[in-house]
């Protein structure tokens, strides 16, 4: 996994190793600069979950396209580079305080729009954090998930890498081979903040 803070520390799922790559304040606007974020690009992975972009919508200035722009290249990047599917976290929810730059409303009109250019133009699996249950899951600071949304993120990021799990058993086993563990299965969540490489030990 990659991406900011929001990400899992740890995770842990049955016979995958799963690597977290955290880069907290990360934007996709310096993936390519940013050392946290773009040494993903040096593993072979079967699965890469990328999860960036709320923290260029609070900066100033933030233009929608050229956002949607950056982590297309990002994701066209990971998918030629590591031979990897991607599966994209949109922007989730986030309650401003007043002191912010930015307000609530502008946060929630430019997350709207890059989301939905996002899922627009690819044709990948995403990951949904918009619904009024996540926003009612903020700590008090608007920003960071509390204990509730920190256990429905682990949750939804735990079932794609499952459902991606079972589809490459499900493909070995119609090769007629018998599976213990699955060997080089690589899952990488991909976001400014964190990298994530999951690779099950080969038997």
């Amino acid at each position: 996994m990659v991406g900011h803070s929001q990400i899992p520390q740890t995770l842990v799922v049955p016979d995958v190793d799963v690597q977290v790559f955290r880069a907290p304040g990360g934007r996709a606007s310096s993936f390519f600069t940013d050392a946290r974020l773009y040494r993903v690009l040096a593993w072979k992975h079967d699965l890469c979950i990328l999860w960036l972009g709320s923290n260029d919508v609070a900066d100033d200035g933030i233009v929608p396209n050229e956002l949607t722009k950056n982590i297309m290249e990002i994701i066209q990047t990971i998918e030629r580079d590591c031979e990897a599917k991607v599966c994209v976290c949109l922007i989730e929810p986030r309650k401003y305080p007043n002191e912010y730059p930015i307000t609530s409303a502008t946060y929630k009109k430019i997350q709207n729009s890059i989301n939905s250019k996002i899922k627009r133009r690819i044709k990948n699996q995403v990951i949904h954090f918009n619904t009024q249950t996540f926003a009612n899951s903020l700590a008090s600071d608007g920003v960071q998930f509390n204990d509730e949304g920190r256990s429905r993120v682990e949750n939804k990021i735990k079932m794609v890498i499952e459902g991606q799990k079972e589809k490459l058993l499900n493909s070995l086993q119609q090769l007629g081979l018998e599976v213990h563990k699955i060997p080089g299965f690589a899952i990488r969540p991909v976001r400014p903040d964190i990298e994530k490489n999951i690779r099950p030990d080969s038997k």
